[in-house]
């Protein structure tokens, strides 16, 4: 019997849904590659910014102490020295994406805010921000830490 000749018990029929089975495994083993691959690609997105925003929290947590020793200084010429770094450190901020959320005077928004409680505000009406004990900050579009805030809450009881 020659090599290139199919076994005699072998239909032509049966070569040819052997090679469709073959094809569609082949297909299926393409399609959960790929699948995979856009998993490990997401997977790999999604640790990368969690990484980022945890080292950006970080130093956000640092920036607060820096403000908080920054005024105690009462040396004029240190001040301006402080006052030149923090600019640098907001600049590096600002080139990480990370933002200012500006809420002074915003209805309360618990999604973007923290709650520390009420004040009497005559500048601004019930339920809005009338102080910001620590700002929030935006990274990209994504909220990277609430600002914790006073709301106005009236005396008045009408």
């Amino acid at each position: 019997m020659n090599d290139k000749e199919a076994p005699k018990d072998t239909t032509v029929d049966e070569i040819q849904q052997a090679l469709a089975d073959e094809k569609q495994r082949h297909m299926r083993t393409l399609a959960d590659f790929e699948n995979y691959r856009k998993r490990v690609e997401r997977d790999a997105a999604a640790q990368y910014l969690r990484s980022r925003k945890e080292i950006l929290l970080d130093l956000l947590t640092f920036l607060d102490y820096f403000d908080q020793a920054r005024a105690q200084v009462h040396d004029p010429a240190t001040a301006e020295g402080l006052e030149i770094i923090r600019r640098q450190l907001d600049l590096f901020m600002q080139k990480q994406g990370v933002r200012q959320v500006d809420c002074l005077g915003q209805i309360f928004d618990p999604v973007e805010h923290e709650g520390l409680g009420y004040i009497e505000n005559e500048a601004y009406r019930d339920g809005c921000v009338a102080g910001v004990v620590s700002p929030g900050y935006l990274l990209d579009d994504l909220l990277l830490r609430p600002a914790k805030v006073m709301v106005v809450k009236s005396s008045d009881p009408t």
